[in-house]
C-alpha cells in the first residue's frame, strides 16, 4: 500500500503539536494610508510583507496569514526545529531591523516605518481543520496565535515582546526587559510578557541555557578518566582528538564544559567554537562566530579594523604571519571589500585553500605558547567548509600539543574517514539510577519529591540529564501553583522544553514519522508483524520508513526477543509520537491494533488497553474483567485490583442504564474480596464498594448476585454484632434462593462470625453442615468471590482453632494438617496464606514459640514482597510475641506495636483483642506492667464493642495477672473468676484451665487452697482429650503442690 494511503487511514491531516506564533504589524498604517497615494500605499504594503515574510523564511518560520498591514507566521509547523522559540525571537529582531532599512532605503527616511511583534509558545492543533481541505490553508488551533497577536498589540513600536513560555524556551540567549504583567482581551488571567532587548552572543548553546554550577556534575568519572589521559599524551606533544557522541540532553556539553574547567588551567589557550542549526550553510560559521565574540570582547562592537590593530586585538602569533589579518578579515567581513586581497588569477578554490592554510598555521604557531585545548560543539550542524576544514586540522594536529574535543549527536557520521591514530570516540552513556536521583534531589533542594514522583521522573527520563532536570523542573512548577502534590502520572504531559527536541527527531524521517505515530500506539516495543498489519504498507515501503527512522534516531532494532521487532530509543520518543496525533485518529489506531490483537487471541489486558483508548469501553471492560479473573486465580491480588479499578472506572463512560449497572454489578463483586485482602474489610473503599453493590442489587431479589453483594456486606459489618445481624439475613436470603453452592457460603459467614463471638460449638456444626457441601471442582474458585478464600481451606482452619478451644489439642493438630493437605492442592496463594495464618495462630495457642517464630519470618516475607499489608501486619504481630518469649524484647514489642498501628490504619478488627494480649504479655515480661495493663483495657474495650470475645477468657487471665504483679491482689481474683466465668460460657475448655492455673496459683499461699484444688480439678477434668500438653502440665505440677 502507497505511503500516501497511510495518511488517508490516518484520517485526519491534523496533528497536536508545539508552536511559536510570531505576529506582526505595521504602526501606523491609518496615517500612512492618509499621507499616501492607494497605488503607494500598495506597494509599501507589499515592500513590507515581503521584507517581514523573507525574515520569517530566513529563519525556518512560514508565514500562515496576511491581515491588511499585519500578518501571522508559525514556527514548529509545517516544520519542526528543535531552537523554534530562537528562530522565532531572532525573526522579530530581524523585521525590526529591516524595517527601518525599509525605510531608508525605500523613502530616503521620508516615511518612518515602525513595527510591533509579538511571539507566544504553546501546544495547538495544526493542519486542515476540516479534514478535506475545505479551508484551503492549514490552520492553527490553539493559545499561542492568540496570544501572539495580542502581546503584538500590547508592543511598544520597533520592540518584541514575548510570551513566558518563549521565553523559558529561549533561555539566556536573548537580554530581555524586566517582566510585565499584562491583562490582555480574551484572557482571564494576567499574561506575563518580556520585551526583547537583544541577542546575546554566548561562547557555546550551553552557556546560553546553563550557568555552570546550576547543576552537579554526576555519573561521568571514566569518561572525565579517558580525556585526562589524553591530556597526558597532549602534553607529551602527541595530538589527540576526541569525539563525543551521545542522544540530545545526555550531557555532552556539560562533559566539554567541565573539560574547559578542569583543563582549560593547564592549557596556554582555550579555543571555543559553537556550530548551529540556524548556519549549516554559512561557510566558516564556527570559526566567524568565534572571532566575533573575540573582537566584540575587546571592542564592544564589530567593525572593520586595520590590519595591525586585528592582529594585536586577537593576539595572534609573532612574528607576523604573512596576510594572516586580511585572511581572518575576510572571514569576518566575508562580503565586505579590503578582506582577502584577491589576486588576479585567484579563484574560490584557491581563496578557500589560502584560508585555510593561514588557519591551520595559526593553530600550529599558537603551541608555541603551551599545549592548546580546542572544543567544537554541535558539530552535526557544521558547514561542509568548517568540516573541511576539522578533517585537516584533526590530521594537522597529529604531532602537536593539541586536544581537540568535539561534541555530537550519533547521527554524525562525517568523521568516520578521519585519520582515526590520534582519534578517541566516547559515547555518553544513561546516568546511572543513583546518579539520576542525586540530579533529581539536587534540583528539587528543600522541596518534597514524593517517593512516587521521583520513581517516575527517573523511569520517563531514563537518565537523560536534561530530561531529569525538565522534568523535575515541571514537577516543582506544578507543585508551586497547586494546593496539593501534583502527579506526573503514568505519562504525564511532556515539558515545552522538550517538546520541540523531541518534535524534530520525527519531523526529520519524513514519512517515517506516521510510521512511528502508528509504532507509538502499539507501545515502546513494537513487532514488525503488528506493525505491517496495522500500517497496511507493503514490506518496501514499511522497511524504508523504519530505516528512516533508525537513521534519525528514533527507533532502534530489538536483539533479545524471538519476533523481529523495534522500540522506540526513549520512551519521551513514544510519547511525542503518539502525543501528536489528534484524538480521533489516536482512536482509530487503536480500534484497528484491538481487532489485529483480538484476531490472534493477544492477552486481555493488552486488548483493553487498546479498547480503551479506542472510545470503546464496553469491550475494554469485557477484557479487564477477564485479565483481572485470570490475575485473581494466580493469587496476583494487587495485580487484579488494578485492572478491576480501571474496569470500574470506565463503567463511568457508558450511557446509563440496565446494562451499566449490570455491568458495574458484576465488577463490584469481583472487586471486593480482591480489595478486602490488600487494604483490609474495614478499610473506607471496601465499604463503598459494597454499599454500592447493595444498591445495585436490592432491585433483583432474585438474583443470586444479591447474596453475594450481601455475602461482601457481611464481611465489612462494623463489628461482630453485626455481623451475626447479616448473617442470619444471608441464611434467610439463601433459603429463598435454594442454591447448595450459595448454602456453603451461608455457613461460611456463620461460622466465621460465631468463632468470633465465642460461639464454639455451634460453630463447630456450621462447619460440618458447610464442608458436607464442599465440591473440590465447583467451589475451587469461590475464592474470587467470598472472602478471596478457599471456603474448605478457612473451614477446617477455623475448626482447628475452635477444637483447640474446647480441649481437644490432639484433633486441632490433626485437622489442620488436612487443612495443609488441601491448601496444597490449590493454586491459589490467598487461600493458602488464609491457611498459614490459621496454622500461625495454633502455634500460638499451643505456646510453640520456635515454630510461630519461623512461621512468622516466612509470612512476613512473601507479604511484603506481594504488598498484603494486612497479613504483613499479623505476621510483626506474631514474630514480635515469639521474639518477645525468646528474650529480644525491645524488637519483640516494637515488631507487635508496628503491626498493630498498621492494623488500626487500615481498619481491620478482627482478632485486635488477642493481639493486644500478646502485647501485654510482651510488657509483662519486660516489668512494664503498667504499659501491659493499658493494653489489656484496650483490649477489654474492643472486645465488648465489637462482640469479639472468643478471647476474652485469656484477656481476663492477662489482667489478673498484671495485676497481680502490681500487688494488686483482690482486683486479680476478680479478674480470674471473670476468666473462669466466660471460658465456661463458651465451653473454652483450654482457656478455662489456663484461668483455673491462675487463680490456685493466686491462692495458693492463702487459706483458700483448697478452693484452688477444686478448680483445677474441675478444669483439669473438663479437657476431654488425654494428650500432653504443656498447660496441663503445669495445671497437674501446681496440684500437686497444693495437695
Amino acid at each position: 500500500m502507497p505511503q500516501h494511503i497511510l495518511s488517508a487511514q490516518l484520517a485526519s491531516t491534523a496533528e497536536r503539536r508545539q508552536v511559536t506564533a510570531l505576529a506582526y504589524d505595521l504602526v501606523g498604517s491609518t496615517r500612512l494610508a492618509e499621507r499616501l497615494d492607494p497605488e503607494d500605499m500598495h506597494e509599501l504594503l507589499q515592500g513590507f510583507h515581503r521584507m517581514c515574510t523573507a525574515a520569517v523564511e530566513e529563519f525556518g518560520g512560514k508565514v500562515n496569514r496576511y491581515i491588511g498591514d499585519g500578518g501571522m507566521a508559525y514556527f514548529g509547523y509545517p516544520t519542526t526545529y528543535e531552537n523554534a522559540a530562537e528562530r522565532a525571537i531572532q525573526a522579530g529582531l530581524a523585521i525590526i531591523e529591516r524595517c527601518a532599512h525599509l525605510s531608508h532605503a525605500e523613502y530616503s527616511g521620508r516615511i518612518a516605518l515602525s513595527v510591533r511583534v509579538g511571539i507566544a509558545t504553546s501546544k495547538v492543533v495544526a493542519g486542515d481543520m476540516a479534514g478535506d481541505r475545505g479551508f484551503g490553508t492549514d490552520e492553527v488551533v490553539g493559545i499561542a496565535p492568540h496570544l501572539a497577536a495580542r502581546l503584538q498589540s500590547a508592543a511598544a513600536p520597533n520592540s518584541v515582546l514575548v510570551s513566558e513560555a518563549t521565553r523559558r524556551l529561549v533561555g539566556t540567549m536573548f537580554r530581555f526587559g524586566h517582566r510585565q504583567d499584562l491583562q490582555l482581551a480574551g484572557f482571564s488571567q494576567l499574561q506575563q510578557a518580556w520585551t526583547v532587548l537583544r541577542a546575546r552572543r554566548p561562547q557555546t548553546r550551553f552557556e546560553g541555557f546553563h550557568s555552570r554550577g546550576d547543576t552537579p556534575f554526576l555519573g561521568r568519572d571514566a569518561e572525565l578518566a579517558v580525556i585526562a589521559d589524553r591530556w597526558q599524551r597532549v602534553q607529551n606533544r602527541q595530538g589527540q582528538t576526541i569525539l563525543l557522541t551521545g542522544d540530545p540532553g545526555i550531557g555532552k556539553s556539560r562533559v566539554a564544559a567541565e573539560i574547559r574547567a578542569s583543563l582549560g588551567h593547564d592549557a596556554a589557550l582555550v579555543l571555543s567554537f559553537q556550530c548551529s542549526p540556524l548556519h549549516v550553510s554559512t561557510p566558516l560559521h564556527p570559526v566567524k562566530a568565534s572571532l566575533e565574540r573575540a573582537l566584540l570582547m575587546r571592542t564592544g562592537r564589530l567593525h572593520h579594523l586595520p590590519k595591525g590593530r586585528l592582529s594585536r586585538l586577537l593576539n595572534l602569533p609573532v612574528p607576523p604571519m604573512p596576510d594572516a589579518a586580511s585572511i581572518l578579515m575576510g572571514v569576518l567581513f566575508p562580503h565586505q571589500e579590503g578582506g582577502i586581497e584577491a589576486k588576479p588569477h585567484d579563484n574560490a578554490e584557491q581563496i578557500k585553500e589560502e584560508t585555510f592554510t593561514t588557519l591551520l598555521e595559526i593553530i600550529a604557531r599558537l603551541t608555541g605558547r603551551g599545549p592548546l585545548l580546542m572544543i567544537v560543539e554541535d558539530v552535526q550542524w557544521i558547514d561542509p567548509s568548517s568540516l573541511e576544514l576539522l578533517d585537516r586540522l584533526i590530521c594537522k594536529i597529529v604531532d602537536l600539543p593539541v586536544l581537540l574535543t568535539a561534541t555530537a549527536r550519533p547521527t554524525f557520521t562525517a568523521l568516520e574517514s578521519s585519520d582515526t591514530r590520534h582519534l578517541t570516540r566516547i559515547e555518553l552513556l544513561p546516568l546511572t539510577e543513583n546518579a539520576a536521583t542525586a540530579l533529581v534531589e539536587h534540583i528539587a533542594g528543600s522541596s518534597h519529591v514524593p517517593a512516587a514522583e521521583l520513581e517516575r521522573i527517573i523511569d520517563r527520563s531514563e537518565g537523560n540529564p536534561f530530561f531529569l532536570e525538565e522534568l523535575t523542573r515541571t514537577f516543582l512548577d506544578q507543585k508551586e501553583t497547586k494546593d496539593r502534590e501534583p502527579s506526573m502520572g503514568h505519562s504525564g504531559e511532556l515539558p515545552i522544553s522538550l517538546m520541540d527536541v523531541l518534535s524534530a527527531r520525527l519531523d526529520q524521517s519524513g514519512p517515517g514519522k506516521q510510521i512511528a505515530q502508528v509504532a507509538s500506539a502499539i507501545g515502546r516495543r513494537f513487532p514488525h508483524s503488528l506493525l505491517q498489519q496495522a500500517t497496511q504498507l507493503d514490506e518496501e515501503e514499511l522497511n524504508a520508513g523504519l530505516t528512516r527512522l533508525y537513521e534519525r534516531g528514533v527507533i532502534a532494532p530489538e536483539h533479545d526477543v524471538p519476533e523481529h521487532s523495534y522500540s522506540f530509543r526513549h520512551a519521551l520518543l513514544q510519547q511525542c509520537a503518539y502525543d501528536s496525533m489528534v484524538k480521533a485518529t489516536r482512536q482509530k489506531i487503536h480500534r484497528r491494533l484491538a481487532h489485529i490483537l483480538e484476531a490472534a487471541s493477544a492477552e486481555p489486558e493488552i486488548l483493553a488497553r487498546h479498547y480503551t483508548e479506542a472510545g470503546m469501553p464496553l469491550e475494554a471492560i469485557a477484557q479487564l474483567r477477564l485479565a483481572g479473573r485470570r490475575a485473581a486465580l494466580r493469587s496476583a491480588n494487587l495485580e487484579a485490583v488494578d485492572l478491576l479499578t480501571r474496569a470500574l472506572s470506565l463503567c463511568n463512560e457508558l450511557e446509563p442504564g440496565q446494562e451499566r449497572n449490570e455491568t458495574e454489578l458484576d465488577i463490584c463483586l469481583a472487586f471486593g474480596p480482591l480489595l478486602i485482602s490488600t487494604v483490609g474489610p474495614g478499610a473506607d473503599e471496601v465499604q463503598e464498594l459494597y454499599r454500592r453493590a447493595i444498591a445495585l442489587s436490592d432491585s433483583r431479589p432474585t438474583d443470586k448476585r444479591r447474596f453475594t453483594a450481601y455475602w461482601g456486606w457481611w464481611r465489612t459489618a462494623p463489628d461482630f454484632k453485626a455481623m451475626r445481624e447479616r448473617a442470619d439475613q444471608l441464611s434467610t436470603i439463601v433459603q429463598d434462593l435454594a442454591d447448595p453452592h450459595l448454602a456453603l457460603q451461608a455457613h461460611h459467614c456463620q461460622w466465621a462470625t460465631l468463632f468470633m463471638l465465642g460461639e464454639q460449638e455451634r460453630c463447630c456444626e456450621h462447619i460440618k453442615e458447610g464442608l458436607a457441601l464442599y465440591d473440590a471442582v465447583e467451589h475451587r474458585h469461590d475464592a474470587i468471590l467470598y472472602g478471596g478464600h478457599d471456603p474448605k481451606v478457612c473451614g477446617l482452619g477455623e475448626q482447628a482453632l475452635s477444637l483447640w478451644l474446647q480441649g481437644y489439642p490432639r484433633r486441632s493438630l490433626a485437622i489442620i494438617k488436612a487443612c495443609a493437605r488441601h491448601a496444597a492442592t490449590l493454586d491459589h496463594l490467598a487461600s493458602k496464606t488464609h491457611f498459614e495464618e490459621a496454622e500461625l495462630n495454633l502455634l500460638h495457642y499451643h505456646r510453640d514459640v520456635e515454630s510461630v517464630k519461623g512461621r512468622a519470618a516466612r509470612m512476613l516475607h512473601f507479604a511484603e514482597k506481594l504488598s498484603f499489608r494486612d497479613i504483613a501486619a499479623k505476621a510483626e504481630i506474631f514474630g514480635g510475641w515469639a521474639a518477645s518469649l525468646s528474650g529480644d524484647l525491645t524488637e519483640g514489642i516494637a515488631s507487635i506495636e508496628r503491626g498493630l498501628e498498621t492494623q488500626r490504619i487500615i481498619g481491620t478488627q478482627e482478632d485486635f483483642p488477642a493481639y493486644l494480649e500478646m502485647l501485654a504479655e510482651a510488657c509483662a515480661l519486660g516489668g512494664e506492667f503498667s504499659r501491659g495493663l493499658e493494653a489489656i483495657e484496650e483490649a477489654i474495650s474492643i472486645a465488648n464493642e465489637t462482640g469479639l470475645r472468643y478471647w476474652i477468657a485469656e484477656i481476663l487471665r492477662r489482667k489478673g495477672d498484671l495485676l497481680s504483679s502490681l500487688g494488686r491482689k483482690e482486683e486479680a481474683l476478680r479478674c480470674y473468676d471473670e476468666a473462669i466465668a466466660a471460658a465456661k460460657s463458651q465451653n473454652a475448655n483450654a482457656l478455662l484451665l489456663r484461668a483455673a492455673t491462675s487463680r490456685a496459683t493466686a491462692l495458693a499461699d492463702t487459706d483458700l487452697r483448697a478452693t484452688g484444688i477444686s478448680l483445677l480439678k474441675t478444669a483439669l477434668a473438663r479437657i476431654p482429650e488425654a494428650t500432653p500438653t504443656r498447660d496441663k502440665a503445669v495445671a497437674m505440677d501446681l496440684l500437686a503442690r497444693l495437695r
